[in-house]
């Protein structure tokens, strides 16, 4: 038996879960084979609700695409874009999560525009409200969606998942929302806030497991951040034999042509800790 470690948050919340399970509800393992072909963007069919969260200090709502496996989960992926992107960015990378066991929530953040004809709501509300839309302006979106996670979607263990920008945001909100989020998936973080984020600095305080990794030339960019997460973490770095691709698009056939080894590796780290 395989005995998989949980977070203070994650306990807090899996202790409420417990009448849940009483009713029957279970997680679904992953599948212990080869990595199968993911579905191609064009082509998955997969179910998803698009819902919307409510806002966090200043009220903008904020647009999401839920994927639920056919098992309710107690573990929740929130998966979040790179820049000039939407929730769209998951439309291929959602529903394989489902498919393993995992509840997925897509979210478009206010800093984005548009991914695979999908257009970014969130963004379009807050450029109509004549809100900012930095990169850190994106913040109180993520807290939103991390949070709906914990309490409406009942996540006993919620995982910040990022692209870029994005990425970096989850690891900086890691450090500091400890009691929120239990693990992290980052694809291709980096210095995108002019040095006003210090990321080698906030892994210091990070103590859920990690996954890192971005495009084969960007290793020297996330090597830092990496090296200085606590030694004892359940921490996993990728340096991809191929070229790869930025942000987590690195997952999809049709941008990466060694999507498989990204997923070879990244299954294998979720299964280790969610």
């Amino acid at each position: 038996m395989t005995c998989r470690s949980f977070t203070a948050a994650g306990l807090r919340r899996l202790a409420l879960a417990g009448a849940a399970l009483a009713a029957g509800w279970a997680p679904m393992a992953w599948a212990q084979q080869d990595v199968p072909p993911p579905p191609s963007a064009d082509d998955s069919q997969s179910a998803y609700r698009t819902i919307t969260i409510p806002g966090g200090n200043d009220g903008l709502d904020i647009t999401a695409d839920l994927y639920e496996p056919e098992t309710r989960s107690f573990t929740v992926m929130v998966l979040f874009h790179q820049a000039r992107s939407s929730r769209g960015e998951y439309r291929t990378i959602a529903p394989r999560l489902a498919d393993k066991g995992y509840t997925a929530l897509a979210v478009d953040l206010r800093a984005g525009e548009r991914y695979a004809n999908v257009d970014n709501q969130t963004a379009r509300r807050a450029q109509a409200a004549g809100l900012d839309t930095g990169y850190r302006d994106a913040i109180p979106d993520m807290l939103a969606a991390l949070r709906y996670a914990d309490t409406e979607l009942r996540g006993a263990q919620v995982v910040a998942w990022g692209s870029s920008y994005s990425a970096s945001l989850s690891l900086y909100l890691a450090s500091r929302h400890r009691d929120l989020i239990d693990g992290v998936v980052a694809f291709s973080p980096g210095d995108y806030f002019r040095g006003k984020i210090d990321l080698v600095a906030a892994a210091r305080y990070i103590d859920q497991p990690v996954f890192l990794t971005g495009m084969q030339s960007e290793s020297r960019a996330w090597k830092p951040i990496y090296d200085a997460l606590p030694d004892e973490l359940s921490r996993r770095g990728l340096h991809p034999d191929g070229r790869g691709a930025h942000g987590a698009v690195a997952l999809i056939p049709r941008k990466s042509p060694n999507h498989k080894e990204y997923w070879l590796v990244l299954e294998s780290f979720l299964t280790e800790n969610f």
